[in-house]
Parts: structure tokens; sequence; C-alpha cells
């Protein structure tokens, strides 16, 4: 029989805190902490114990709502008489200048959101790093310069950028780009902060751009690294709808460049520029500089799609064409059979056929299953505009024989034959010669519901005529007096561009105001639009309202919005977000 032996009882050890107690030498210093709670966003002031040193853009530990929370060290604080001592140091380790913090706090005002949130989406996720990257030497700016180089038709944007680069490296260089694919373009000719990086390299390459790297390529956020005094910022194609961070603070590539115009060359480089940069070169605070190509094309333009389709047929017989679309969708548009009324979703949206059979709404992404129009009840539905899927349908059975190809960002194909028929997404064009470039359905894509569909447009296309090889065919489904076809004709985008800041200008709209989209519950929405005033709010719904602000008005507006916001969200459990600038708000 067997009989239990008593073990010892042994007592769990205490962990207890090293005690620190605040002296007459003890340093102080200001963080700001990741509060996890919209309405607490200001500094908070740490005492730091005697065996730590830390510094502006340092990473630590401190104790917040008895919680341990991370933080950013902003830099030296006065004394106060209670205050709670830093828990530790993640990092020696500096993640970000004076200088960028200073840049930070500027956006913060520009787009009323908190440091915090600014800082995580300047600075990615840490990981650990025995590597210390020390700053560059201090430069001062002298005779800085602030250019729009426009890329006129056949011009290589790529190339151009090299041999700006080439011109420019005596100082760094940051060179901020729309899309991932843009960024590959210069993998392995410099220092590239790309987010298919994985989360230790993406943090690696981070330090060493903003510390090391004289020449540096990556997207929006890349317009946050340190640049010192005197050097230079290049943005391509600021128009881009990718420029435009999606999350708070809603910031876009341009204006924070242009946030940096006291300190850094900068420079603006597209086929077609934003109405905002348009409007800088009218102003002149940009010097515009035009870059032209040897090239000649054929320019041929016809309202009707049959035409143009004819055209394909004989050009793909002798070299590849390429139609830009501006969606890998089946269809973008529909309309119910019966009465024509167009599809439209309860927030506003085109219902769309994303692929054949499976409708959706394009803006809020709600599928769409057994549609009826609300006009007649029918459910049958007809193509009101044609997407990337159903056009290369069409042009399967029309042009026999041929290789068509159609490229999506699910579909990248690297393989391109010499003769064919390529449907690309816009952006995701192969960088190849082609013999044609046709433009259909233009009508529809430049009339569509969006303030920026003109500018948005132009862009995509002219990019991509940049593709043509010399002798080259444009063909537009459009009539040869329109603006577009006109300024095609005269390699003039001002013919365009003068039409669209004009039209801007007549009905208050962007660059010649700003706009600010609130979203929230109906009643925090009323208690804002009282406060700003009935001329300012432009359009309201029970979950949204738009503000019009005055230019020279902005920052006390936005300021406003941001305290009403912050003091409504301390009130209530519900959040109000706040979108300022953003791509599309109609």
């Amino acid at each position: 029989m067997s009989v239990p032996v008593d073990k010892p009882l042994r007592l769990k050890s205490e962990k207890v805190g090293t005690r620190h107690r605040v002296t007459a030498s003890t340093r102080f210093v200001n963080v700001v902490v990741d509060t996890g709670v919209a309405h607490l966003t200001n500094p908070y002031t740490y005492a730091v114990p005697d065996n730590m040193v830390l510094e502006i853009g340092h990473l630590v530990e401190v104790p917040f709502n008895n919680l341990q929370r991370k933080g950013f060290v902003l830099g030296p604080a006065e004394e106060i008489t209670k205050a709670k001592f830093v828990s530790k140091q993640v990092s020696t380790q500096r993640f970000f200048t004076e200088s960028q913090l200073h840049l930070f706090e500027r956006v913060v005002k520009r787009y009323g959101s908190s440091l915090w949130d600014t800082m995580r989406l300047a600075i990615p996720p840490s990981t650990k790093s025995n590597t210390q990257f020390i700053e560059d030497p201090i430069y001062h700016a002298t005779n800085l310069g602030h250019h729009a180089w426009t890329l006129e038709l056949g011009v290589d944007r790529f190339e151009f950028l090299r041999t700006l680069i080439a011109q420019l490296n005596e100082r760094k260089v940051v060179l901020v780009l729309p899309n991932e694919r843009d960024v590959a373009q210069f993998a392995g000719e410099f220092q590239v902060l790309s987010s298919k990086q994985s989360k230790s390299e993406r943090f690696i390459s981070y330090l060493e751009s903003n510390f090391n790297a004289k020449v540096v390529v990556g997207m929006r956020t890349s317009s946050f690294l340190d640049i010192p005094p005197g050097g230079h910022l290049i943005v391509l194609d600021d128009g881009d709808p990718a420029h435009h961070e999606l999350h708070q603070p809603t910031f876009n590539s341009r204006d924070v460049a242009l946030l940096r115009a006291q300190e850094l060359n900068l420079h603006f480089v597209s086929t077609f520029h934003s109405a905002e940069v348009a409007r800088l070169i009218q102003s002149g605070w940009l010097k515009e500089n035009r870059v032209r190509s040897k090239k000649k094309f054929v320019i041929q333009s016809d309202p009707s799609n049959e035409k143009v389709q004819q055209r394909i047929r004989d050009s793909v017989k002798v070299g590849r064409v390429l139609i830009p679309t501006t969606s890998k969708s089946y269809r973008l548009g529909i309309a119910c059979k019966a009465c024509r009324s167009r599809a439209n979703c309860e927030c506003g949206g085109n219902i769309i056929e994303s692929k054949k059979g499976l409708y959706e709404c394009n803006l809020c992404r709600r599928d769409v299953v057994n549609w009826q129009c609300e006009s007649c009840g029918s459910g049958e539905v007809v193509t009101w505009s044609r997407g990337g899927g159903l056009q290369a349908e069409e042009l399967a059975r029309s042009i026999t024989s041929t290789h068509i190809l159609h490229i999506t960002s699910e579909n990248i194909e690297l393989d391109i034959p010499h003769k064919g028929v390529v449907l690309a997404t816009s952006g995701l064009e192969p960088h190849v010669s082609f013999k044609m470039i046709a433009v259909t359905n233009a009508e529809k894509l430049l009339s569509f519901p969006m303030l920026r569909a003109d500018e948005l447009a132009m862009l995509r296309w002219r990019n991509a005529f940049s593709l043509l090889e010399d002798g080259g065919t444009i063909s537009v489904s459009l009539p040869s007096d329109s603006l577009f076809v006109r300024s095609l004709v005269k390699n003039d985008w001002w013919i365009l561009m003068n039409q669209i800041l004009s039209l801007r200008q007549e009905v208050s709209m962007p660059p010649y105001v700003r706009i600010a989209c609130v979203n929230g519950d109906k009643p925090d929405l009323d208690l804002i639009a009282k406060t700003l005033g009935e001329n300012e709010v432009v359009y309201k719904e029970s979950e949204r309202i738009l503000v019009k602000i005055e230019i020279d008005r902005a920052d006390q507006v936005v300021d406003s919005l941001r305290s009403a916001a912050h003091l409504l969200s301390l009130k209530r459990s519900h959040h109000v977000r706040l979108d300022i600038d953003p791509f599309i708000f109609n």
C-alpha cells in the first residue's frame, strides 16, 4: 500500500518592480502614448529613471491606466510634482528625427488627426535590430526649387525619373510612386521601401531609408521619411488615387510634400497633373518644365466604338494593341432593361457586375442578390458601361484567331506576344511597346459621376500612351472637336485642364476649397452641423455630412471639427470619423 508523501509547500515569488523616486536630478520627457482611446491624444509627461538616456524618437513602454502602453519620446519636459516613471526603453535606435516630428505635427494640424495615428502610418511596426543607424550631418537649405515636370506624349516615365535622380543625387532624393508595380521598376537600383517586404525587412528598410540611403523609392508613406534640408522629394502622378491614404489621417503624398516646401526641393512629375498642382503652376509657385519626345504618332478619333474595333482588327495583324480598362469588373454599370433606370445601391453607389453573374455595390461592396428596379419592378438588366471582362468576351467573338490577354491584379501576364490584343487594368499595362492604343467607351468614363473623373481618365490614358512605339496609332472613341482629342492633337494638357479649373472655380470645388467628410450618428452630426453653420455644410444625410472649407479658414475649421469629434467621442460611446480632403467624396 502506497502512502502519499507530502510535498513541501512552495510560495510563488512576488515580482516587485524597481521603485524610483523623483529627485532634484530627475529628468522628464513628453511621450505620445498609444492610449487606444479616441479622445485621449495629448502627450503625457513621464519621469526618466537614472539608468536611461532618452531622446526624441525613442520607443518606450509607460504605465497608463494600470496597463503598460507603448509610446514615442517627443523631447524633454518641464518638471512636475507627480509623475510616473518610464517603465522600459524598447530600443536605443531612434525611430524618427526632430524634423520628422515637426512634419507629423503639421500633418495633425492639416488633417485633424492624432499624433499617434500619424506616426503609426509613417513608421512601420518595429522588430528587434542590432544595427544602429546614424543620422546624416545637418545641411542648410539654399536656393530651393519647386518644379512640375510635364511629360508629353511618348516620354517613358521611368527613364525620365532615372535621368532626374542622376541629376539630383548630390543630396538625398526620395521618390514617391503610386503603387508596388511602379516601385518594382527600381528594385536593385536604389533603396526600396515596399509593403511586400516582411515585417522585419520593412522595418530595417525603413531605418536604412530614413537615416542612411541617398536615394529611396517607395509609396505614399515614404513622403514622411527624413530628408535633410536642401534634399529632393519627387512625387510621380500626384493625381493617382493610390497616393491618398484611406485610414486616418487621410493624407495624400502631394499635400505632405507641400508641407515640406520650406526645407526641400519639390518635383511633381506626371503626364497629366492634378488640378491642385495645375493651380500652383498658374499662380507661379511651381515652375513647369515640359519634357518632349521625338516620337511621332497618328491620332484617330470617332465616337463610334464599332469603328475603333475595326481599327483594332487592322492593327493586330502587324503588332500589339493595348486597350486600357478602368476596372477588372465584368460590367461597370447596369440598368433596367424595361425602363433603362440606372441600378444604384442604397448608399448611392453604382451596382456593378464584378464577375459574370455576381453583382455588388462599387462603394460599400455589399453583395446584391435578386436586384429589382425601384421604378418599374423589373429584374432584367442591360449593360450601361462595359468592364474589362465583358470587353474581352466581345473582342474574342469579333476578332477570331487572335491572342487576347486580359490583365488584372489577379492575372498579371508577363509573356506578351508580338501580335495580339492586351486589355489591362489601368496601372497594370505591361512595359512593352504597342503598335496601337485604343480608348473605348471614353465618353462614359469622362462623364462618370465623380468630381475627378476627367482628371483620372486623362492621367491613365496619357500614361498608357507613353507605351506607343514610334509611328504608332492612338484611337479614341470621342468626336474630333472634344477637348480631350484637341489636347492630344496639339499635345497640350492645358487645353482640358483650363476648362477643369474654370468649372471648379465656378462651383467652388477643390482646388479652390477644401472638403471635410464627417461620418457618425445623426445626433452627433446635427450638433457638428449646428456648430459650423449651414453655409459650410454642403451635403447632409443620416450618417454623413460634407463640409466645404474656405482655404484661408481651413486650419481653424479643421481644428473645430477635431475638437467637436473628440468631445462627442468622450460623451458618447460612438466614434466620429473625420476625413479631410478625401479623393472620393460625392
